[in-house]
C-alpha cells in the first residue's frame, strides 16, 4: 500500500508546484506591500514618495509619463489663445478706422481739421486690449484643469494601494494648483494693467511700423491720416507680448512651480514618525495578499513533506 502511494507522489508534487506557480503569479501582480520592520518600512516609504516625485518632475519637463502628451495639449490651447489675439486684431483695426472716420464729428474739440487728440486713440487701444483679459483667464483655467488631471492621475497610479498617501497627495495637488492659479491671475491682471500704459520702445515701434508697409519719418507720426497704420503697428507689438507672456506665466506657475511645491510637500511626510499610518494599505488588497501568501506557504510545506517521503 505504501509503495502504491509512492507511485503517485511525483504527480502530486507536480500538481502542487503548478498550483504554487499560479499563486506566485497572482502575488507578483500585486505590489509587495510595506515591510514589517520599522527601518525597512521607512526606506520603503522614501522609495514610494521618491518614485512619485520623479514622475511629477519628469511630467513638468515634458516627458510623456501619462498617455496624453501634456505639452501637446497645452500647445493646442495656446494656439487657441493666439487665434483669439488674431481675431481681436481684425476687430481692433475696424474700430480704429471707425474712430478715425468719425473723429471730426464726435471727438474733435477746438483744434483745426487735420490735428488729432492722442488720448482719443489711446483710449481705443486700452478698451480693446482690456477685452483680451477674459480669454486669458479662460486659457489659464483650461491649462490648470489639464495639469491637475495629470497630477491626480500620477497620484492615483503611484498610491493606488495606499489610501492615505493618495488622499494627502491629491489634497496637496489641489491646494498648490489653487495657490499658483491665484498667482497667475494676479500676474495677468498686472500684465493688462501695464498694457494700459500703451508703451513700447521707439526703436521697436519704428521697426514694426516699417514692416507693416508704412513710412516712418523720424518722430513726425502725430497726424490723423497716419493713425490707422500707427495703431495697427502698435497692436502687433501688443499681440507679440501677450502671445508669449500669458502662456509663459501659465506654464511656469501652473506646471513648473506647482510640480516643485507638490514634491516638497510630499517630502515633508518623511519627517513624521507614523509610517504605519502613512502606508496603511487598502483593506481588500491587504487581505487578498495575506490570503495568497498563506496559500503559497501551505503549498510549499506540502511539497516539502512530499519530497521528504
Amino acid at each position: 500500500m505504501f509503495a502504491l502511494g509512492q507511485k503517485y507522489l511525483p504527480q502530486m508534487s507536480e500538481k502542487i508546484k503548478e498550483h504554487l506557480g499560479e499563486v506566485k503569479h497572482l502575488l507578483s501582480k500585486l505590489e509587495g506591500g510595506p515591510p514589517l520592520e520599522p527601518a525597512e518600512k521607512r526606506k520603503y516609504l522614501i522609495q514610494v514618495i521618491t518614485d512619485f516625485n520623479e514622475q511629477i518632475t519628469q511630467l513638468s519637463k515634458g516627458d510623456i509619463i501619462v498617455v496624453e502628451n501634456l505639452f501637446e495639449l497645452m500647445r493646442r490651447e495656446f494656439t487657441v489663445w493666439m487665434e483669439c489675439l488674431k481675431n481681436a486684431k481684425s476687430n481692433y483695426h475696424k474700430v480704429v478706422h471707425q474712430v478715425v472716420d468719425e473723429y471730426d464729428q464726435k471727438h474733435r474739440g477746438s483744434e483745426l481739421p487735420g490735428f488729432s487728440n492722442y488720448r482719443v486713440f489711446q483710449h481705443v487701444v486700452q478698451k480693446l486690449v482690456a477685452e483680451l483679459k477674459r480669454p486669458a483667464m479662460m486659457t489659464l483655467q483650461t491649462i490648470r484643469d489639464m495639469v491637475q488631471k495629470q497630477f491626480d492621475h500620477l497620484s492615483k497610479e503611484n498610491f493606488k494601494n495606499y489610501p492615505y498617501l493618495q488622499q494627502v497627495s491629491k489634497k496637496n495637488i489641489e491646494t498648490v494648483q489653487e495657490q499658483q492659479s491665484n498667482i497667475v491671475k494676479a500676474r495677468i491682471v498686472e500684465q493688462f494693467e501695464m498694457e494700459m500704459q500703451v508703451y513700447t520702445q521707439d526703436e521697436i515701434f519704428n521697426k514694426i511700423f516699417q514692416e507693416e508697409g508704412e513710412i516712418a519719418e523720424g518722430k513726425d507720426h502725430d497726424t490723423r491720416s497716419k493713425y490707422p497704420g500707427l495703431l495697427k503697428s502698435y497692436y502687433e507689438i501688443v499681440v507679440q507680448r501677450l502671445a508669449d507672456q500669458v502662456p509663459m506665466m501659465i506654464c511656469y506657475f501652473i506646471l513648473k512651480e506647482s510640480a516643485k511645491i507638490v514634491c516638497s510637500e510630499m517630502l515633508d511626510l518623511l519627517h513624521r514618525d507614523d509610517a504605519d499610518n502613512i502606508l496603511q494599505e487598502d483593506s481588500e488588497i491587504g487581505e487578498y495578499r495575506a490570503k495568497l501568501q498563506a496559500q503559497a506557504d501551505r503549498l510549499l510545506l506540502a511539497n516539502d513533506k512530499i519530497s521528504s517521503l
